[in-house]
């Protein structure tokens, strides 16, 4: 399991030239992809997407790549020979009208350029590395945050699990409390209300309804146990453990709705609190 933040570098060398990859990750409802590449390489960047999405499904990512002389070296130099050539022949011309002189010639704009980046046919592979390095990174702390959140979870989960025995144990004091409940109810409906045995019966099981939780109680050790799978599982298990996590928290607010039972009351208001806590920790996961 991992989650969605994470950062992770990578330099890689060829000649005297450095690549550097900067790549961060955090929350995303889905993939969003923001790559920042030298103007040169900027064809590179659907094979950046591509290598991207083949190891990262979910987060906002943040990729920088960087591409500078390693330090201490002389950059190389070039010189624009056409472009030389044109203000050769421009200034001879000034010069025979006596408009400048010949030292002019020593501050040419744009005749000698220091070169920015290496040939990309020639360094893609040291591109890649360098990028792969940062992946492997990202990832690694992605997996490191990720068996984190999954302790976390784990014992959130256990919390609810001992929470919903402790419910469970004090039910049968509870249906003795609905049975009186329910038998005061149906005999002042008897006593107001002329009403045959099976409309009686109809109005019965509605009462006894509305304060049954026992199914609510056995969808969520249901889902506990789908929790517990997913949590071993080695895909994207997000958006599964927070459907999970939805789900579970629907049934804690049914029973809360359906009991009156202060002491049962109070326990749900825990419950809420646990499964709160899965569902903040899933929204990190991948």
């Amino acid at each position: 399991m991992r989650s969605m933040t994470g950062y992770g570098t990578g330099v890689a060398k060829k000649g005297n030239w450095i690549f550097e990859t900067e790549i961060k990750s955090v929350n995303h409802r889905n993939l969003s992809l923001n790559i920042y590449l030298p103007g040169e390489y900027s064809s590179l960047d659907p094979l950046v997407r591509s290598v991207v999405k083949e190891r990262v499904s979910r987060g906002r990512i943040d990729l920088n790549i960087n591409v500078e002389v390693e330090e201490g070296e002389i950059p190389e130099i070039s010189l624009d020979q056409n472009l030389l050539q044109a203000y050769n022949q421009a200034i001879i011309n000034a010069v025979g009208k006596g408009m400048v002189s010949e030292e002019f010639k020593l501050s040419l704009p744009g005749v000698l350029r220091q070169k920015k980046t290496p040939e990309l046919e020639e360094t893609i592979d040291v591109f890649q590395e360098s990028l792969k390095q940062a992946l492997d990174q990202l990832i690694f702390m992605q997996e490191r945050e990720g068996e984190t959140l999954k302790k976390e979870i784990e014992e959130y989960a256990k919390k609810i699990a001992e929470m919903v025995q402790n419910i469970k144990g004090v039910l049968p004091e509870i249906q003795k409390e609905h049975y009186h409940k329910l038998k005061s109810k149906l005999e002042k409906f008897l006593e107001e209300n002329d009403y045959g045995e099976e409309r009686i019966l109809m109005e019965a099981g509605v009462l006894a309804e509305r304060s049954d939780i026992q199914e609510e109680i056995v969808r969520i050790e249901s889902h506990l146990e789908h929790l517990k799978i997913a949590l071993e599982e080695d895909n994207a298990v997000g958006k599964k453990l927070d459907f999970i996590a939805q789900e579970m928290l629907r049934e804690v607010n049914t029973i809360g709705s359906k009991i009156n039972n202060r002491e049962v009351l109070f326990r749900v208001i825990e419950l809420k609190s646990w499964v709160e806590k899965i569902r903040e920790q899933v929204q990190n996961i991948l």
